[in-house]
């Protein structure tokens, strides 16, 4: 199934690349909604100019598993729970990807999407340990004010950070990495 070991940031960002997905991201635009409801963001996860998908590749090489490309994506292989981590952008036009994609099974939906890179790295870090309760930060909000549905956004206008998690499970989860992404962050500078 795996077809070639990635070791590097940037094999890892042009095999993403090359593999953008269409179609998958997020459902709803949560940033232009946010927006228009009075709360911009005030901080952010990555200065400009930014190459987001060597983020990515950075932070899945810290992990220190194997990496290995596929047809449509890269696999992090964690002991017992290989993790399959995409790209997509439907945006229109040329740009960089809008949303990262955490999965399992590809008949699935993904337990996780969202716009941050630094959040997926953090959820992957986590996945050995089970969830933690849900965070209770005002940094991190879960839901979105009108929408009681699944997938659930998880995310922080403050920071410019919005995914959507299924399942109990992986709300708790990508609350928990949005915290971690807004501290490591927070700690840097």
């Amino acid at each position: 199934m795996t077809s070639e070991a990635l070791t590097t940031p940037p094999a890892i960002a042009d095999w993403l690349r090359r593999r953008v997905r269409n179609g998958e991201g997020l459902t709803a635009p949560y940033a232009r909604r946010w927006d228009v409801g009075g709360r911009t963001p005030t901080h952010s996860l990555w200065n400009w100019p930014s190459d987001r998908v060597i983020t990515l590749g950075v932070g899945l090489l810290s992990l220190g598993y194997p990496l290995y490309g596929t047809a449509d994506a890269v696999i992090v292989d964690l002991p017992h729970m290989p993790v399959v981590v995409a790209v997509n952008r439907s945006s229109p036009g040329d740009g960089p990807p809008d949303a990262y994609i955490v999965s399992f099974q590809p008949d699935l939906p993904p337990p996780y999407v969202g716009n941050s890179p630094e959040v997926v790295t953090e959820l992957i870090r986590k996945l050995p340990a089970p969830p933690h309760p849900l965070v209770e930060d005002k940094r991190v909000q879960v839901g979105f004010p009108g929408y009681d549905r699944e997938p659930k956004y998880v995310g922080s206008w403050q920071w410019n950070i919005h995914g959507e998690a299924r399942g109990e499970e992986f709300v708790k989860r990508a609350a928990a990495a949005t915290l971690a992404a807004i501290e490591a962050r927070s700690s840097e500078g």
